[in-house]
């Protein structure tokens, strides 16, 4: 089963999320998430958000995935009752130790393992299991061999999909045009293209995978970006929801 996973940095992108199709959003709140400086959720946010999302059957991940002093773990401890007290479908983590006390004190409420664990292998799939994590996002830059060997180690349980993510890296003609007169210039071709996708598709190519890659492009990333992330939210979700559709039913 696929699950459209979109991020939610505030209430405005939860909402676009929503709206037009995302079966999952994560967000984070209070002092123990990685992008502290996005809008985020306060207390009460979070719970207006988790009635919203509930009413129309998505599900939502907290992320709580920094490193946590022994100063700190009351607090944490206190933000993840608040998440589980709010019924959220899990909690995505980065520090062992907060696992660890998570999982004597709330028992009950699902732990995924960040990717900023760095897990390459089935061997780091086994060491997390004891401290309850259900879920583990593999690195990014694990090999095929590594992965392969990881989905067949019975031992394990992964989940297997795609993450879609999207950087907006140059947006000025000027500077655009600058770098490629400077690759000209030594005469190599010179084409645009984005990070993730580029590195995909030639570990597929050279490994004779099949692969798909999936963005969702607002703009033309030029002078013209103009669309604010809270819409780019929705247009991205709904964009998704559409080919992936269409792909599932040609792929039949």
């Amino acid at each position: 089963m696929i699950e459209l996973l979109a991020p939610a940095g505030g209430r405005e992108a939860l909402i676009a999320a929503v709206q037009n199709g995302a079966d999952a959003i994560y967000l984070g709140m209070g002092n123990f998430n990685a992008r502290r400086g996005a809008k985020n959720f306060s207390d009460e946010e979070f719970q207006r958000a988790m009635r919203y999302c509930r009413i129309r059957g998505c599900k939502v991940y907290v992320t709580m995935n920094t490193l946590v002093n022994d100063r700190e773990i009351e607090q944490a401890l206190q933000t993840a009752r608040v998440v589980s007290e709010a019924g959220a479908d899990g909690i995505i983590i980065q520090d062992l130790g907060l696992a660890s006390a998570i999982r004597q004190y709330l028992p009950d409420i699902p732990l995924h393992a960040s990717t900023q664990l760095s897990g390459h292998n089935a061997s780091v799939g086994r060491v997390l299991a004891p401290f309850g994590f259900s879920r583990f996002v593999i690195a990014r830059e694990t090999s095929l061999a590594d992965l392969a060997a990881a989905v067949a180690d019975e031992g394990v349980s992964y989940e297997r999909g795609a993450i879609a993510s999207g950087d907006q890296f140059i947006c000025q003609s000027e500077v655009k045009a600058r770098i490629k007169s400077n690759f000209e210039a030594e005469g190599k071709p010179v084409i645009a293209c984005e990070m993730e996708g580029a590195a995909i598709g030639q570990v597929g190519y050279v490994n004779g995978t099949p692969f798909g890659i999936l963005r969702s492009i607002s703009d033309n990333g030029d002078e013209s970006a103009g669309m604010s992330y809270d819409k780019f939210i929705g247009v991205a979700v709904e964009n998704s929801v559409k080919i992936l559709t269409e792909f599932l039913n040609k792929t039949k």
